[in-house]
């Protein structure tokens, strides 16, 4: 009971810090754990979300470990479950600047 307490109160503490645009860096690694323990394909799905959303999308080399991540975990299938997020504007990945 305890530790699944611990786990709630870690996973707030983390969503809390994406709304608030900050530790961007450990959000990150928080959600490759999240992924790689295989918790919950929604809730990683939804944390990928929140991340692209908070921070005006991912940078292009998180986007592409994280996808790769996710689908190696729960199955290439989900791939055109990415697809439909990037159409839906939901999970976006930051366009380098051209100078």
């Amino acid at each position: 009971m305890m530790k699944k307490k611990n786990q709630i109160f870690s996973a707030l503490s983390h969503i809390l810090a994406l709304l608030e645009g900050f530790e961007t860096r450990e959000c990150i690694t928080y959600t490759e754990e999240h992924i790689n323990r295989q918790v919950s394909m929604i809730d990683s799905l939804r944390l990928l979300c929140l991340l692209s959303i908070t921070e005006n999308g991912l940078l292009s080399k998180d986007c592409k470990s994280l996808k790769a991540q996710y689908l190696q975990s729960y199955c290439i299938e989900h791939l055109l479950t990415f697809a439909n997020l990037r159409q839906l504007g939901l999970l976006e990945e930051q366009q380098a600047e051209k100078h």
